[in-house]
């Protein structure tokens, strides 16, 4: 088939798992640091709230690192 003269379905295939793993991952820490800071009418204690950003930051240093990949890779 000419689809298969023209698509690497391997690399495809890989592409489809990363970025299928890479938003599972981020999806749950993003919930996760929701979840930490988020109290239902009251204030959440400081340990929550630092395990929270904790969370948030490690989402921010994914999606760098996610940019740094396509920005670098040849």
């Amino acid at each position: 088939m000419l689809a298969a003269a023209i698509v690497d379905w391997g690399a495809l295939g890989k592409v489809v798992a990363y970025s299928f793993a890479a938003t599972l991952v981020l999806t749950g820490l993003f919930t996760t640091g929701v979840l930490l800071v988020e109290v239902e009418g009251r204030s959440a204690g400081a340990a929550r709230r630092a395990a929270g950003a904790v969370c948030f930051a490690a989402c921010a240093a994914l999606v760098a690192f996610g940019i740094w990949v396509m920005f670098t890779s040849k």
